[in-house]
């Protein structure tokens, strides 16, 4: 009889969560039963999630090629 109450911590366990965590699944699975307009809400937390991992990969590889780059530039200085 508290669906407001449920939804709240059922909404900040999947915020608090690993997204990969089988219960952040079921309390967002449990939220967008109790109120299908949290899938929108759900999703931009996963969009934003995605986009830092995405991010996060981006910079790396960057940084890889310049360590490959500049080991390339010093062996040819060498030679």
């Amino acid at each position: 009889g508290k669906n407001d109450k449920a939804a709240e911590y059922f909404k900040r366990r999947y915020e608090r969560g690993n997204p990969d965590d089988g219960w952040a699944q079921k309390a967002k699975d449990e939220l967008i039963r109790m109120n299908p307009e949290y899938a929108d809400w759900a999703r931009s937390l996963e969009a934003e999630a995605l986009n830092r991992k995405l991010v996060a990969k981006s910079r790396q590889e960057f940084h890889e090629r310049m360590v490959q780059s500049q080991e390339h530039l010093a062996k040819g200085e060498r030679h």
